[in-house]
């Protein structure tokens, strides 16, 4: 007996498994209109032909024989065909196709929600029953994440389709709708940046599956292991790609709105001045605009100037314009001293985080992870109390790690932590590590 080969199969079967756009929307159409209780659970072959006719508008007149043989290319694997009664009704493969892309398309976006589910996930692991927890939590969230991840993405794109067609006619577009655009992209951002809070708390999970005794010799633990971890690091992956998307589109978006604005001012000026003169007349040398404009003479009223040059021209002759003496700028020795005091104390401050930050790469490289939080206020027990150097460090730090190298993560929890020495300063709990 042959084994089962899923492309030798759907090599044979695609045309019948993916219906064309037409005939697919047809099934969409029956599924909506049996969700909305217009047709029953089984509908008749004229409520099939009334949904082909919606969907086909642009046939003028009843094609029987197109109809039947559509109708009969349905019955393979979409409906059943009752004989007796001349009945037909959905087969299983169109209720889960159809339900699929409804899943698909009316997934919403709630981060708040997100957060709390993940908090959840987080909670309820335990290493002693992990095989519980990711058949019963961990399958059905990863994949509703998934989803709405992906949902993020095709918003943005759904965006910019939107963006071009508005601009498609320069005097057709609406300028507070493009803005609009722009702002629903920023709201996105806000969205990503909620999630990729939300799920930095991974780490935790990470950290227990890693130092647990769960890696034994059963491959199917050792699997279902990969396969969470793989999934928080894709996650983390996916939101590091729509925010670098937004990156790319949003400045795009906003230089052509800019432009607009500008092209903008120079057609509506042109038909403003074109207006004017359509309805201005011209009376002894005086244009006379309407609406009580006050006249303009044509001609310039000014006298214009000219340089006469005789045949026998001699440079010498015209007079010399006098140059402007260059003026020496008066310096501030005191001035200059303090300047001078500043930008050698500036220098010697970055002098001090960038030797801060050698020695937490040296740290990372060494150990694969470093509390960021501890290092934070072991700097700040070194700058005696000097804050500014320890808030200009983990913005360097943050920079680096969470936007620019891809070889290391940052987690960032809802704890706060702090030391007694500084009482008032007090950071969240930051892990910096090395991804797989």
């Amino acid at each position: 007996m042959s084994l089962f080969n899923l492309y030798n199969e759907i090599e044979k079967e695609y045309e019948n498994l993916i219906p064309l756009k037409q005939e697919g929307l047809v099934l969409f159409h029956l599924y909506q209109r049996q969700k909305d209780g217009n047709i029953g659970k089984e509908f008749s072959e004229e409520e099939i032909i009334k949904s082909l006719r919606e969907i086909r508008y642009d046939l003028k007149t009843y094609q029987k024989e197109q109809f039947n043989h559509t109708i009969k290319y349905f019955q393979k694997y979409f409906l059943w065909r009752d004989e007796n009664n001349r009945q037909y009704r959905f087969k299983p493969f169109t209720k889960k196709w159809c339900k699929l892309i409804e899943n698909i398309l009316e997934e919403t976006f709630n981060p708040t929600q997100l957060q709390k589910e993940f908090l959840y996930l987080s909670n309820t692991f335990n290493e002693q029953s992990f095989s519980e927890w990711y058949t019963t939590t961990f399958e059905s969230y990863s994949q509703r994440v998934d989803t709405q991840i992906n949902t993020l993405y095709l918003q943005i794109d759904r965006l910019v389709i939107d963006f071009r067609q508005q601009i498609s006619n320069e005097r057709a577009y609406d300028l507070s709708a493009l803005k609009s655009i722009v702002n629903t992209l920023e709201d996105i951002r806000y969205k990503t940046e909620e999630l990729n809070n939300a799920f930095s708390g991974a780490y935790d999970i990470r950290n227990k599956l890693l130092k647990s005794r769960i890696i034994t010799e059963d491959i199917l633990l050792n699997r279902q292991c990969e396969n969470v971890l793989y999934f928080f690091q894709e996650v983390q992956s996916n939101l590091k790609i729509i925010s670098k998307r937004i990156d790319s589109v949003k400045p795009r978006l906003n230089e052509y709105i800019r432009n607009i604005n500008r092209h903008d001012f120079y057609i509506r000026f042109k038909c403003f001045f074109n207006q004017l003169l359509e309805k201005s007349t011209l009376e002894k040398g005086k244009i006379h605009f309407p609406n009580e404009i006050p006249s303009i003479p044509i001609r310039n009223a000014q006298q214009i100037k000219f340089i006469i040059v005789k045949e026998n021209f001699d440079g010498a002759s015209l007079s010399q314009f006098k140059t402007a003496k260059s003026k020496i700028p008066i310096t501030n020795e005191i001035e200059t001293e303090n300047r001078f005091i500043l930008e050698k104390e500036r220098f010697e401050v970055q002098k001090r985080i960038n030797s801060y930050m050698f020695d937490l790469e040296n740290r990372l490289k060494m150990y694969q992870e470093v509390d960021f939080s501890a290092f934070f206020y072991e700097v700040l027990k070194k700058e005696n109390g000097n804050i500014n150097i320890c808030v200009k460090l983990a913005h360097k730090t943050m920079y680096k790690y969470h936007r620019g190298d891809n070889t290391f993560g940052i987690s960032i929890s809802n704890e706060m932590v702090g030391i007694p020495e500084y009482p008032i300063i007090k950071i969240w709990k930051t892990i910096i590590y090395k991804r797989m």
